[in-house]
């Protein structure tokens, strides 16, 4: 039995296909994983690769991987790079050579098609072929990351077979990303630290199988980016092929492995971190030895997480500034379709939002008071004379308004307002009439100093509130009350209309900024109760309870319905009596009677 691997990577292509730097580094870094002792247990002499082949050399070098072959030898093939279809649909994997015509069609003679490859592995006789396609059939797709051509092809069919795997770093109809600044491809590098740090090895046996490592790889990869579905095509023959082993006995290696199945976003979770603590022990490792190593393994996904945070925060912010009113249907459509592109989450977007939304909201009244200034200022006159404009300029500063909005307000001002010019008869050399506007009155009248006073007064208080929002990423408690009630609002308009999910994702953005409002707990109680999650919107009327205990019979009513629809009758029985209490005190007649009936029928 012989192990025995082709690794190809292309980086380098002819105009009409992007470049893939990382393509060629996916090779190193999987012929170093194979050539490890300890790991792939390769030899030099077994491994073959190729950079930036031509297609005559690449398609020898696939032949003789699995020319004269015997059953127990393992072949593997690895190639990274773009993949292509034709307009048949039939498969080909680009070299440094491919090329299309001026219509983008390919011509095929300048590619390998994957005919090549499945008829080579047919014809021998090795029931071990292993196949890792790191390669997708899409164009590019989002900016900042480059993705491998596009299309939809049959794996399956065309790369199928007895005792083979073939695994793929994206489905046929889906994208395959390198995401930029990155050393390696997405996919590969999870394929590797499944391998080094042993992660992979689930039902630690000390062997990596390759329906194991799929397993892990195609995990990771999703966590990082949703629209990536990584995929395993075999025989039951080919599932279990063990590709590598686990290196033993290093306990740096150990703890490599559990923190790389703990990483969660660059960060470890609770259980993990306990884990990991009571491992660190057992292994005898420092604190400083184990922190050195967490930061290495997270690092990377740390850097990746902090990045689309900022471009959420930028892109959110962009769609926001552009629309004049936001509904509930495009603000979710925002949301959902920025969370898909960059794979993050409600809870990871939550902050971002409000803070984004409260300094919007903040920036819009802003326009609002620049533009009833200037609204009364043209009233008094208009054009303006050099110290007006001076004033306004510092009035707009102050409030950090853009160029071109502040001219589309003085337009549409001007358009709007019939400017009605004071004037007043003034004693002087020669008896002129002069215009005076309301500023320069005030100017005159008291010589300038409450003028004065007052831009003083506003320009501190307005720097004060823009280093604040600079500085800090949180939001005042005015923009954080204010930002809370609109979410509110809207949870309340999801509800009405029966979308109970959106109703709590609204109600839990607002809670978050705003996390003593009993009614905002009420709210989300109900549209949890609506989804039959009794426990959870018990929990949100206990919370309510906490902050109102004496005069909150609708979060008793409430808890006492979840209760009851859990089956623990003690304790709806309990919070019937104090709503019933409570409705009574007020002189709620209507509710008191509903809560008694729902008591009867619960009891």
């Amino acid at each position: 039995m012989v192990k025995v691997a082709l690794l190809i990577g292309v980086s380098e292509y002819e105009p009409g296909l992007n470049p893939l730097p990382g393509a060629v580094k996916d090779v190193e870094a999987i012929q170093q994983v194979l050539l490890h002792p300890e790991m792939g247990g390769f030899t030099e002499t077994d491994i073959m690769v190729l950079k930036n082949p031509q297609r005559q050399d690449m398609e020898e070098a696939i032949e003789n991987l699995f020319a004269h072959r015997q059953k127990d030898d393992l072949l593997v093939l690895f190639f990274s790079g773009h993949g292509i279809k034709d307009d048949t649909g039939r498969l080909f994997l680009a070299t440094r050579t491919t090329r299309k015509t001026p219509r983008g069609d390919l011509i095929r003679s300048s590619a390998v098609a994957a005919s090549v490859v499945h008829e080579s592995m047919s014809r021998s006789r090795s029931k071990r072929q292993v196949v890792i396609l790191d390669s997708c059939f899409s164009g590019a797709f989002a900016e900042g990351l480059s993705a491998k051509d596009d299309g939809t092809v049959d794996i399956r069919e065309q790369l199928g077979g007895e005792g083979r795997a073939v695994l793929t770093s994206s489905s046929s109809t889906q994208y395959s990303f390198e995401q930029q600044g990155s050393d390696l491809s997405i996919y590969t590098r999870y394929l590797i630290e499944g391998i080094t740090t042993g992660a992979a090895d689930l039902d630690e046996d000390g062997v990596i199988s390759i329906d194991e490592l799929h397993e892990y790889a195609s995990r990771k990869v999703r966590e990082i980016q949703p629209t990536m579905k990584p995929e395993i095509y075999t025989s039951r023959e080919g599932f279990k092929i063990r590709l590598t082993k686990v290196p033993q006995g290093d306990p740096k290696q150990k703890y490599r492995k559990e923190v790389a199945r703990y990483n969660n976003r660059g960060d470890v979770t609770f259980v993990g971190r306990k884990t990991l603590d009571a491992l660190r022990n057992r292994l005898q490792l420092s604190e400083v030895e184990a922190t050195a190593i967490e930061d290495e393994m997270l690092a990377t996904s740390r850097q990746e997480f902090r990045e689309k945070l900022q471009r959420y925060e930028r892109d959110f912010t962009e769609a926001l500034q552009q629309t004049i009113a936001v509904s509930v249907d495009d603000l979710d459509s925002l949301r959902q379709n920025l969370q898909q592109i960059l794979g993050l989450r409600n809870e990871d977007t939550m902050q971002i939002e409000a803070r984004v939304t409260a300094r919007i909201a903040v920036y819009k009244q802003h326009l609002q008071e620049y533009e009833q200034v200037l609204t009364q200022e043209i009233q008094h006159g208009y054009p303006f004379g050099e110290e007006i404009r001076k004033e306004l300029n510092r009035y707009q500063q102050v409030l950090e308004l853009k160029n071109e909005e502040v001219a589309q307000i003085e337009e549409k001002v001007v358009r709007q307002t019939n400017v009605n010019l004071p004037l007043i008869q003034e004693e002087g050399e020669d008896s002129k009439v002069i215009i005076v506007n309301s500023i320069k009155k005030l100017r005159l009248l008291v010589g300038g100093s409450i003028f004065a006073v007052f831009a003083v007064v506003l320009i501190i208080s307005f720097i004060s509130k823009a280093l604040e929002l600079l500085h800090s990423p949180s939001i005042s408690s005015r923009e954080s009350s204010m930002m809370a009630e609109e979410l509110f609002r809207m949870g309340s308009d999801k509800s009405e209309i029966k979308d109970y999910q959106g109703a709590i994702d609204y109600y839990t953005r607002g809670i978050s900024l705003e996390p003593n409002n009993a009614d905002a707990y009420n709210g989300r109680g109900y549209n949890r109760s609506a989804l039959k999650d009794y426990q959870g919107a018990i929990d949100d009327y206990t919370k309510a309870i906490k902050i109102n205990p004496y005069n909150n019979a609708d979060s008793y009513h409430g808890r006492a319905v979840n209760y009851c629809r859990l089956g623990e009758k003690k304790e709806a029985k309990e919070d019937f009596h104090k709503a019933i209490d409570i409705y009574q005190n007020q002189g709620n007649t209507v509710e008191s009677n509903n809560a008694k009936k729902e008591l009867a029928g619960c009891l």
